[in-house]
């Protein structure tokens, strides 16, 4: 199951990617509600 990580701080939202992905996780990533929504429709995944 992908995560998905929301935030408008690019430095934050680098750093939360890089930590899940080194973890194993398969993350998306989005700079606010309407790019995460957008990405949630493309795959049909809900948050």
């Amino acid at each position: 199951m992908p995560i998905l990580v929301v935030e408008d701080d690019v430095s934050l939202r680098t750093a939360l990617q890089r930590v899940l992905a080194a973890s194993g996780f398969d993350v998306a990533v989005a700079e606010d509600g309407d790019e995460a929504l957008s990405l949630c429709e493309a795959t049909n995944e809900r948050p």
